[in-house]
């Protein structure tokens, strides 16, 4: 896999956990913007309930965003990501 090295969040590792990180990285796969909760806890190698934590935690700091997939999955992605796709269209 190939990560982003250029995104915010990656400018002050200290505000988040080690946990946070993971799933931060997770989500700063060049390929894919959006990732589904089980997908995460492959990558990151977390259990459900340590994942729905985390991803509760990064949605209270509003650096990440849920979404619904086409096959109506809850779907995640960097916030960061999202505006600049937003602003690009």
């Amino acid at each position: 896999m190939a990560y982003l090295n250029n995104l915010r969040w990656q400018s002050n590792l200290t505000r988040f956990s080690d946990s946070e990180q993971k799933v931060l990285t997770a989500l700063s796969d060049e390929q894919y913007t959006w990732r589904a909760k089980d997908r995460l806890a492959s990558i990151t190698g977390m259990d459900i309930k340590t994942l729905e934590q985390t991803l509760s935690d990064l949605l209270a700091k509003h650096v990440i965003q849920p979404s619904i997939s086409k096959k109506k999955n809850l779907i995640f992605a960097l916030s960061e990501r999202r505006e600049t796709k937003t602003r690009l269209s």
